[in-house]
């Protein structure tokens, strides 16, 4: 069962075509012909077609009709899963409707299906629904990883976090140094000569002889207000941390996705993250005025989590107090629709951590349901 889409090509203004990898090789003779044991649930006019939402529905809908012949559950990126088993839980009435249609009915299939997901909870919803599943395949990112650089399809080379532009204190992968951080530069067979990424990676450890690395944050993607520079990593840190939180306080309310940025509109300016909360009882809806004072709290959990910087300029009034504002459910995935619009692809989306489009933020301040801060964090520790 492969979650895979496509993008219509488009040109350059000379004429050229431009196309994505993935949907260049879905469309290619090699793809449309290969061997009849790589066969998925859905056939290929599925993954041709020009309508993401509709790509998705018919994954899932071929998915089901052919539940006991899955064994593996495929997604470029987990994202892309996450999306499927959300498009399920949205349509599963639907879709067990029509599963009876496809092959001929098939009423114990619709009971089924009927079955696993009236539950209230939805875990493990995969090897319920498909129960030969042996493994799901797809490409996790993030901060608690630590990658094998492997030379064979590019050139690695690394430059120390604080080089400033020195090419000479640059090193090869083999010389880089336990607890240390770079910068990696790039150089492929196809012409990208010493391509500086914009990634900060730590080195953890060793597989063998080859390093191998934790990502730590975008060079140039931070939240700023005054002098303070937080990084990737404490804002995921600070967001482990709530959810951690939340799940102690009320343990009927998840975290479904979430971004942030600055709001420089009022002084002095603050962080605001953007949650899209739901129940983890699919037949509940969350109670906000129930959770007031939880959510009020996380505010002073996620700061907790940035530096000595930030804390001493949040303390001095430099920075205001940071503001969670929750949105309403299906907020990001509007948010993915318009990213996707914009060129962005389907296969590789990802909820960027920090929003810096404008465009992108009307989208999310449209959503707003309440707003959350706390002014105690000036009393830092009390």
């Amino acid at each position: 069962m492969e979650f895979y889409y496509t993008r219509p090509e488009s040109t350059t203004p000379s004429g050229l075509p431009v196309a994505s990898s993935f949907s260049t090789f879905f469309k290619s003779d090699y793809f449309k012909n290969r061997p009849s044991n790589s066969k998925s649930t859905s056939p290929n006019q599925v993954i041709m077609c020009p309508d993401n939402s509709q790509i998705l529905y018919c994954h899932v809908l071929c998915g089901l009709s052919q539940k006991d012949e899955v064994v593996r559950a495929v997604a470029t990126f987990a994202h892309a899963l996450v999306q499927a088993l959300s498009c399920l839980e949205r349509n599963w009435k639907e879709l067990s409707s029509v599963s009876v249609i496809i092959g001929g009915p098939n009423p114990k299939l619709a009971d089924l299906i009927e079955q696993e997901c009236s539950h209230n909870s939805w875990e493990s919803i995969i090897p319920r629904l498909w129960p030969n599943t042996k493994f799901i395949e797809c490409i996790l990112t993030g901060q608690d990883l630590s990658y094998t650089f492997v030379p064979n399809m590019s050139f690695f080379e690394f430059l120390p976090v604080d080089h400033r532009g020195d090419m000479t204190s640059i090193v090869d992968l083999v010389n880089v140094k336990l607890g240390c951080y770079y910068e990696p530069v790039v150089t492929t067979y196809f012409g990208l000569n010493r391509y500086l990424i914009g990634d900060i990676v730590y080195v953890t450890g060793f597989y063998n002889n080859t390093p191998q690395f934790r990502f730590v944050r975008r060079k140039n993607v931070v939240l700023n207000v005054d002098q303070e520079t937080t990084t990737e990593e404490e804002i995921l840190r600070g967001l482990i941390t709530h959810a951690a939180f939340v799940h102690n306080q009320s343990s009927n309310v998840m975290l479904i996705d979430f971004t942030c940025n600055t709001d420089i509109s009022t002084s002095p300016g603050h962080y605001v993250f953007y949650l899209e909360l739901k129940a983890k009882d699919v037949n509940e809806a969350v109670e906000l005025d129930e959770n007031v004072q939880v959510l009020v709290e996380c505010c002073s959990v996620i700061e907790e989590s940035f530096g000595d910087v930030y804390r001493s300029l949040r303390t001095s009034g430099s920075v205001g107090a940071l503001e969670i504002r929750v949105v309403q459910q299906g907020t990001f995935d509007t948010l993915m629709d318009y990213i996707i619009s914009r060129g962005g692809s389907t296969n590789q989306y990802k909820t960027l951590i920090c929003i810096k489009s404008s465009e992108a933020v009307v989208i999310l301040e449209n959503s707003v349901l309440v707003r959350f801060h706390s002014e105690k964090y000036p009393l830092f520790g009390t």
